[in-house]
């Protein structure tokens, strides 16, 4: 498995926005996706990540040409509260868990 992180900086006036448009239109996208399996958003401050978890690198690769995941990407661009600084990494998933308390 692999974990795919996107990072960016965002303008805290528009928090609510975001988070809504992540929750609401992001978040079924994402889930909905061959290879998927999960999806977890955060925040500190003026920074934004979103992590992802995937079946192989093909399946990250698919998103170049799927319309639904570019289709979400145009929407949070269209939220005008991103920053320049968006930046994608892809680790090796190498083990771990979340406790039974979430």
């Amino acid at each position: 498995m692999l974990v795919r992180i996107w990072r960016t900086s965002f303008d805290v006036n528009g928090k609510d926005r975001l988070v809504e448009y992540a929750n609401q239109a992001s978040l079924p996208v994402l889930l909905s996706r061959p290879g998927n399996r999960g999806v977890i958003f955060y925040s500190d401050g003026d920074r934004w990540t979103t992590l992802t978890i995937w079946e192989s690198r093909q399946a990250i690769d698919r998103l170049d040409d799927d319309p639904e995941y570019a289709r979400i990407v145009d929407g949070i661009l269209a939220l005008g509260v991103l920053g320049d600084d968006q930046e994608t990494t892809v680790f090796a998933y190498e083990g771990g868990a979340i406790g039974p308390n979430g």
